[in-house]
Formats: structure tokens, sequence, C-alpha cells
């Protein structure tokens, strides 16, 4: 599957399009302002030693990418989960969008995850930082509360199930998710 076609991403080597500019015109000046501050923070990655990285793409500044990883929960130890982070052009005014690529047994992949921070409520704290935005998911991951549009409820998949996706995880993202080693070059 073409993810990167599928979200609006445009991978540099996967696609002969031409990838999007890194300044659409279309994003507010806001927004320019709270990302370039979303960049200083974290940089180009945060390290590797967290339970979350957080990249941007460097094609265009509202798509990200991110992996939550190092979990302690026994249903999801050893798993890599990589998703993507859409930014709305009006950004911190309207909340983004997120998406898990890596099945994971609580959330469906390659649908938007629908949080009371996500883009389905316009009640959403607008002052969190994206990488509270991926700990808020990670929290809800390895929680056991039944959720909205985009989670799998923990009774419909086993903990055996989840165990049994974290430990192929990676495999599945270096094989099955095109942008996964253009995104996260170093992670192995």
């Amino acid at each position: 599957m073409d993810y990167n076609a599928k979200f609006g991403h445009v991978s540099r080597k996967t696609s002969n399009k031409t990838a999007p500019a890194v300044w659409s015109g279309q994003i507010t000046s806001l927004t320019r302002r709270r990302i370039m501050g979303e960049i200083k923070r974290h940089g180009n990655c945060i390290s590797k030693d967290e339970q979350i990285l957080i990249k941007v793409d460097p094609d265009n500044i509202t798509h990200w990418y991110f992996i939550i990883h190092k979990l302690d929960d026994d249903q999801y130890r050893n798993g890599v989960y990589f998703g993507f982070i859409q930014l709305p052009d009006d950004f911190p005014l309207h909340a983004p969008r997120f998406i898990l690529f890596t099945p994971n047994g609580r959330f469906e992949v390659e649908r938007p995850i629908c949080l009371s921070i996500t883009t389905q409520h316009e009640n959403y704290p607008p002052g969190m930082n994206l990488k509270n935005f991926v700990i808020l998911i990670s929290s809800v991951m390895t929680g056991e509360t039944e959720g909205g549009s985009g989670h799998i409820e923990p009774r419909y998949c086993s903990k055996e199930k989840r165990q049994g996706l974290a430990q192929d995880s990676l495999r599945f993202n270096r094989e099955d998710c095109v942008i996964f080693k253009d995104i996260f070059p170093g992670y192995m």
C-alpha cells in the first residue's frame, strides 16, 4: 500500500510526483511560528532513548512522523509503533490528525484516531506540544478504556494477540511500510 499517496504525503523516493513545498502559502503565520517552535524544541528527532520519537517531514512542515517504542506494558513490550501527524493549515487553532500505520491491537491502522485532542473535537488544548500529543496516544494505547473512532476495544483483541503484534511490529515497519526506512533510516 502506498501510505504516502493515501495520506497526502509524497515521498521523494517512492513517487515521480513533485513533493509539496515547505511553505505552501496556505498555512497561517501563527501556524508557521508554532511549527518552527516545535522544530526548535524537538530538533529533527527526539532521542531514541525516550519512548517517543518525533520527526518533521523535510518537504512539508505540516507532516510529522512518530514512533512509540520501549513501552513497559507487557502486551506492547518490544513493539515499535509508527504513525503520522497531519497538522491543519491553521494549527494550533484546530487539532491535528493522528494515524498509526503499525498493527497494534488497540488502534485501527490507517484510520484517524479519535481522542479529545484530535480533529474530531473542537475543545482540544491548543497549548499542547506534539510530544505530549503522542504521549497521550501512548497512554490511551496501553490503557484499558473503551474509545472512539479508530479504537479497537480491549475485549476484542487479546493480550496474546497484542504481544504477537508487538513482536512483529519492527518487521512490519521495515517490510510493509514504504516510508518507515525513509523517515527513520537509522532505526534498526
